[in-house]
């Protein structure tokens, strides 16, 4: 038996982070002549997740709440907490044949001593070095830092893995920027992209149906916004929110279509604004045309969140991965996008030759639109060109699984 250890994001009940690691841990079973253990080191214990992924989810370093962690060192860290869950984890490491860090969880929203998301993963990198652990940085995208230290810390973490994978050429070129050795990263296509067609969407017909919005009438469109607020001041986030209900509207009255709203993320712990569903209703509740909108407010599995995907006609979407979803599924696109979040025009660019992304920052609605519509009439052409494209990258995506195989078996890398 074979062990890998993933302290994920998954936690945060991202369905695209999902996407990414069903393709990596399928993709190794398969190969594999021999059983694998995969433990997820987690900030909340979830038995569906595990039964869904077949993974042991155990206590991460990370506190409950934002609140409980206020004024305090990672969990397990500070005089008088619980140290269980150290134990749990150094037994784990002790016996581990490899680790995987996810690749979107290597930003500086929240960085000080011995908190957040890269202190973290410098503690995950030293104990691989403690116990002689090797290290993979799985499906990397990243960006500009706020402060010299936080590049210095990802430059510990990245120069300490023995194979670093990265989603786009801006994110290889960010590494090179901050010191890491060229001949070290490799670019290859978002993991989701190993998600095949689906062949049976009765799941995701059958759902609207039931919930009383039949799919069969009309051409269908996904929407997927995204609440940036990390980026947005209160103003910006009103334009945000005005802008998507008059796109709305307006995909439903130009196009006779029906709309329907997909999250990717609902994870509402700390915060409600990481939920889309929240996001969703607010934008939905200042609609004219609510009648011909559906908001799906239950937590998807991937297979019937591939089913929406492969049952529409068009999606338009901030989430990176319900654009990467729509690939997979043969589904052409429209990308929206503020510019301090480079990853997900960059992966629009990368799987279509026809333009279908718009950067969002001064909220302009008549530019928007007319780049949406230019998109939505060349929707037929950029599905010829999307088939092709995902084609080849579904191939290149099983890289990762011989790049996680080789280092399981102590392998060169070739």
């Amino acid at each position: 038996m074979k062990k890998i250890i993933i302290p994920g994001p998954y936690y945060t009940e991202n369905i695209g982070d999902y996407g990414q690691l069903k393709v990596l841990l399928d993709g190794l079973r398969n190969e594999m002549d021999e059983p694998l253990k995969v433990i997820n080191l987690t900030r909340h214990i979830d038995t569906d997740f595990d039964k869904e992924f077949d993974v042991c989810s155990i206590q991460n370093l990370e506190h409950e709440n934002k609140e409980l962690s206020l004024g305090r060192w990672f969990n397990g860290l500070n005089p008088n907490d619980n140290t269980d869950h150290l134990v749990r984890i150094r037994k784990e490491m002790e016996t581990a044949d490899l680790l995987i860090i996810p690749g979107p969880m290597l930003y500086d929203i929240s960085f000080s001593f011995l908190r957040g998301p890269i202190p973290y993963y410098a503690i995950m990198t030293l104990l691989c070095k403690f116990f002689n652990v090797p290290m993979m940085i799985y499906g990397l995208s990243i960006f500009e830092h706020k402060t010299e230290i936080a590049k210095e810390v990802v430059r510990f973490i990245i120069s300490n893995s023995q194979a670093v994978t990265v989603r786009e050429l801006s994110s290889k070129n960010y590494l090179i920027k901050i010191g890491i050795n060229e001949d070290m990263i490799k670019i290859l296509p978002d993991p989701a992209l190993g998600l095949t067609p689906l062949t049976n969407v009765e799941l995701a017909k059958s759902f609207l149906i039931e919930n009383e919005f039949d799919p069969r009438d009309k051409e269908i469109i996904i929407v997927s916004p995204r609440h940036f607020n990390w980026l947005w001041n209160e103003q910006e986030s009103e334009s945000f929110y005005a802008l998507w209900t008059a796109l709305c509207d307006r995909m439903i009255e130009h196009y006779s279509a029906h709309l329907i709203f997909v999250p990717q993320a609902t994870y509402n712990v700390d915060t409600d604004i990481t939920d889309d569903r929240v996001v969703n209703r607010r934008i939905y509740e200042k609609m004219k045309n609510k009648n011909s909108a559906f908001i799906i407010e239950n937590r998807c599995t991937i297979e019937q969140l591939l089913g929406f995907y492969r049952i529409s006609s068009f999606v338009v979407a901030m989430r990176r991965h319900a654009l990467v979803f729509a690939a997979s599924q043969e589904t052409p696109f429209f990308a929206l996008f503020p510019s301090g979040y480079p990853p997900v025009g960059d992966f629009a660019d990368d799987v279509n030759i026809i333009s279908v992304g718009c950067v969002i920052d001064d909220f302009n609605l008549n530019t928007i639109w007319e780049r949406l519509h230019q998109a939505w009439l060349k929707r037929d052409r950029s599905k010829e060109n999307i088939i092709k494209v995902t084609q080849d990258k579904r191939g290149q995506v099983k890289r990762y699984i011989s790049i996680a195989k080789s280092l399981l078996y102590k392998q060169e890398i070739k």
